[in-house]
């Protein structure tokens, strides 16, 4: 391993779509799909109802059978047809179902629930796990002499009939298997052909006239390694097998559009440390161990920066939507998106499947998984600075002060926002009355049109956005919301039998009185607080400081408490919307505003500007995670010790200790002993430089990925 990604790719250059099934059918990328996006949505969101036993409303996801099946709403699934399913309509609020209750599902998880209809809903059959996670997981020697776990052997090129065709040990492999195939190798290429194929593959660029030229004319016994090694000193080699390794990391500047958005405006670092990377010859296992825990690597200081880049490769990765209530569930699935990274990545294995129950496949338990995500929950993002510690300072000082004159203009906002509330709260009698005429308009007439409802609204001096609030509010159904509006609702009820007004106006008397009577309710209880507030302040004031924390704060009854929350608090039926209140200010607090707002403007302009920083890591308090039984956060079992996976260790997994993990996992990944990790590097640089892989499912060397096509070959030059 320690050879290095610039004399992996020359030793390998110098050497020479499935229509969907159906459910009971699935491929291995449609199980893949399933247990990663689908299982773990059902089991959090729809387990606690429809799985376990349990079956409301008939429907059961206790298989794939019983989830086609539906239940006593009809069949819940149309094969092929999201739009069509009345799972989708459920789930998505369409209909009078809504699934679950208390809210939809994010955005994110429909879509996924959407292919998955379409995929021809594939559920693999499920075995009889137990409430541990799992019956009592035992690898079996099949298991473990499975040909990706095995380690590398001392494979020797064979004899060939054709001795003289091989240019090196590796057309050997190629050649034996082609004879014993009753084959012939392909015609050799010409020098043009070979040039243009060379040059493309290793800078992704074509050849210019010249280099063909000189290249036609030099008769150079090593004029084919002089172009080699003249094309990986190429600064422009690391740009084009940088982009490959950046496709494996998931690699994205901008993720907003599609996940939460955290923004990454110096993810290009990763990029660029990537490409010097190659272009440096970094031997492999260096790669590794940086790109997993650089942050915590010993190393000189000038390289430090360095090393902290290296872990973008799983900072910057997504961040999901916490939206519709779910945001534990979207950090779960942030670990397990790092947890698949680094497992595809570096070892070409499907550990994520592992998520929910025992893989279905491959020697990889629940445990296996959440010993690992423990490690990445032990794990926090940081932005690492590129500066001394004092510049970091000096631009926290800044943002402080920043920070504290935008809380000072919050602040004088809130409470003009309070001030214009309880202005409007005491004379709630105008609103009231007016929200009478809106909801029993004169005779003939069924309601007021917009025109007439402003009108009413500059009449009684009432924003038109208050006077809707409360017509919205005074509906049957609240009526027992607020006490003090019982002789209102009472009056509602009889409306048709009260006398008009004796002056002939719109508003009855009675009802009049009513709304003068709740106005008066709102005065005296604002009056009642604000004289406790005024006594709270002065026993303050002549206390002794150490008096003063014994002083109890007087609290308004609650009756008057609950009235004034409902009519002036942060949701109040008089509050005023945030972005509303500086319109209403008189011209003294506009001035006043307005020097404020100048203030933070002179901060923001003597403030630093943000120092250099890359998009890093750091070990955060270190936990291990309970498993959670069936992929269910909320039904977990006993906690895992953080670790490796058993598949891959000697004996029993050593617990990590250090830290997150993190750099014991490192260690664990690039170690020599591990032969996954240089079997995968070796196979991506194999598939770049050829078109296909010695084996063709490059991120799964599992049981559903592909065998290798010449596995001595493959062992040969990994070793």
């Amino acid at each position: 391993m320690r050879d290095g990604l610039y004399l992996l790719g020359l030793t390998l250059l110098c050497l020479g779509a499935t229509a969907p099934t159906c459910a009971d059918d699935p491929t291995p990328e449609q199980i893949e799909f399933f247990e990663k996006r689908i299982r773990p949505v059902l089991v959090t969101q729809c387990g606690e109802c429809h799985a376990d036993g349990r079956a409301k409303g008939g429907f059961s996801l206790a298989s794939g059978e019983t989830a086609l099946r539906g239940g006593d709403s009809g069949p819940a699934i149309v094969v092929g047809k999201p739009e069509e399913s009345l799972l989708i309509e459920v789930l998505g609020h369409q209909g009078d179902i809504k699934m679950p209750p208390k809210s939809k599902l994010a955005d994110a998880e429909i879509a996924d629930l959407r292919r998955w209809i379409e995929l021809g809903a594939p559920w693999p059959a499920d075995t009889d796990d137990s409430e541990a996670g799992g019956a009592a997981f035992v690898i079996t020697p099949e298991q473990r002499a499975f040909w990706s776990f095995q380690p590398l052997s001392h494979a020797v090129p064979s004899n060939v009939v054709d001795a003289a065709w091989p240019a090196g040990d590796v057309d050997r492999f190629i050649l034996a298997r082609l004879e014993a195939a009753g084959l012939q190798p392909s015609p050799s290429a010409d020098r043009r052909t070979l040039i243009r194929r060379v040059t493309f593959d290793l800078i992704g660029l074509p050849p210019t006239p010249d280099e063909i030229d000189d290249f036609l004319a030099d008769e150079r016994p090593d004029a084919w390694g002089q172009v080699v090694d003249r094309l990986l000193a190429s600064p422009h080699y690391g740009e084009r097998w940088g982009r490959h390794w950046l496709d494996v990391a998931r690699f994205a500047e901008d993720q907003a559009h599609t996940f939460a958005a955290r923004n990454y405006p110096n993810g290009y670092r990763y990029r660029d440390w990537v490409v010097r990377a190659f272009n440096s010859d970094r031997p492999y296992d260096q790669f590794v161990r940086e790109q997993i825990a650089g942050d915590l690597l010993d190393g000189p200081d000038d390289e430090r920066h360095d090393r902290q880049t290296a872990v973008g490769y799983f900072a910057l990765g997504p961040v999901y939507y916490a939206d519709a209530g779910c945001a534990f569930k979207a950090s779960l699935d942030e670990l397990d998106d790092r947890l698949d990274t680094l497992a595809r990545g570096f070892l070409g294995l499907t550990i994520a499947c592992a998520r929910c129950h025992d893989h279905k496949f491959d020697p990889i338990s629940q445990h296996d998984y959440y010993a690992l995500a423990g490690v990445f929950r032990s794990t926090a993002y940081r932005e690492a600075p590129l500066v001394p510690p004092d510049v970091v300072e000096r631009f926290d000082q800044g943002q402080q002060q920043i920070k504290g004159q935008e809380q000072s203009i919050k602040t004088f906002l809130d409470e003009a926002a309070t001030e214009i509330a309880e202005q409007t709260a005491q004379q709630v009698g105008k609103i009231l009355t007016t929200v009478w005429q809106l909801t029993h308009p004169p005779a003939g007439e069924t309601e007021f049109n917009p025109e007439q409802f402003a009108e009413l609204a500059r009449q009684a001096g009432v924003r038109q956005s208050i006077l809707e609030r409360w017509r919205d509010f005074l509906v049957a159904e609240n009526r027992r919301k607020l006490p003090q509006l019982q002789a209102w609702f009472e009056l509602v009820d009889k409306a048709a039998t009260l006398p008009v007004a004796a002056d002939g106006g719109a508003v009855p008397a009675e009802v009049a009185a009513a709304a003068a009577a709740f106005e008066a309710d709102v005065q005296a209880a604002l009056a009642e607080r604000d004289t406790l507030q005024k006594q709270f302040s002065e026993a303050t004031a002549a206390a002794s400081e150490a008096q003063k924390p014994n002083i109890a704060k007087p609290v308004l009854e609650k009756p008057k408490a609950d009235l004034l929350e409902a009519l002036v608090g942060k949701n109040g039926l008089c509050a005023i919307p945030a972005d509303k209140v500086e319109g209403l200010l008189d011209d003294p607090a506009k001035a006043q505003l307005a020097e404020q707002k100048k203030r933070l403007e002179e901060v923001k302009q003597a403030a630093p500007a943000r120092y250099p920083f890359v998009h890093s890591l750091a070990d955060g308090p270190s936990a291990a995670m309970k498993l959670h039984i069936r992929g269910n956060p909320n039904r977990t079992g006993d906690e895992v010790p953080r670790r490796f996976l058993e598949v891959l260790s000697h004996g029993e997994p050593t617990a990590f200790t250090i830290g997150s993990g993190r750099l014991e996992l490192a260690n664990a990944v690039a170690s020599p002993d591990n032969p996954l990790t240089v079997r995968v590097i070796v196979n991506r640089v194999w598939q770049q430089h050829f078109g296909r892989g010695i084996v063709a499912t490059p991120s799964n060397f599992g049981a559903l990925g592909e065998r290798p096509s010449h596995p001595e070959l493959l062992d040969f030059l990994a070793r």
